[in-house]
């Protein structure tokens, strides 16, 4: 995962490994958002398993898919790709 920010005199890219998601870390945060806070441990992981094997696949067929990119009238950009 790739995010990148960038105005007019700043620019922060972060890169992250997807396989992340495949991690306990993963699974904490996943659990910890509000997308699934009732899910037990075992859902988290079929669930992070899924979503690493459909980002995999994706990439796989598309060559990437960006989640985000906004670009504001005064040349901000924020954009987080895959």
């Amino acid at each position: 995962m790739k995010i990148l920010v960038r105005s007019d005199n700043k620019r922060i890219r972060i890169l992250c490994p997807n396989f992340i998601l495949k991690t306990a870390i993963g699974r904490k945060c996943l659990t910890a958002s509000k997308i699934c806070e009732a899910a037990d441990k075992q859902t988290a992981k079929t669930i992070t398993k899924e979503l690493y094997t459909a980002i995999k696949s994706y990439k796989k067929k598309h060559g990437s898919l960006c989640l985000v990119d906004i670009r504001t009238s005064d040349g901000d950009i924020v954009k987080i790709t895959f």
